[in-house]
């Protein structure tokens, strides 16, 4: 059967993808997200605020990399459908991005984490 366009109902993939200018800084950042055992990390608390599913991925830089050029993370959450993320971000995104620009930074500021959001249908998922 052919891709459709799916129902109000399918779930949603948003991705946030963190551009950091050392591998320190990443480090940081994920610890940030998955925390300890003492401390809830942010993912966590996305995963309170409505979200399904989490996980953290470290990308692994292209062959040839220069040594300044960035290292990613992506944080990945699903969500129940568009209208659960849209008030996730109405209503919990705004307080917990508060946080992370307090540890990392405003955007675009030396030794910052530069954000870039991304959502879309999730089409299909396997175990």
């Amino acid at each position: 059967m052919p891709y459709q366009t799916q129902s109000a109902d399918t779930p949603v993939s948003y991705v946030v993808r963190a551009s950091c200018g050392s591998a320190s800084l990443r480090t940081s950042y994920v610890q940030w997200l998955v925390g300890s055992a003492q401390q809830f990390g942010h993912m966590a608390e996305v995963l309170g605020a409505g979200a399904l599913t989490a996980e953290v991925v470290t990308l692994d830089r292209p062959e040839g990399a220069q040594v300044d050029e960035t290292w990613i993370a992506e944080a990945r959450y699903t969500f129940r459908n568009r209208a659960a993320l849209e008030s996730y971000l109405a209503e919990h995104a705004p307080r917990l991005r508060v946080d992370g620009l307090a540890k990392f930074g405003p955007q675009g500021s030396v030794g910052s984490v530069l954000f870039a959001r991304f959502t879309g249908e999730l089409v299909r998922a396997l175990p």
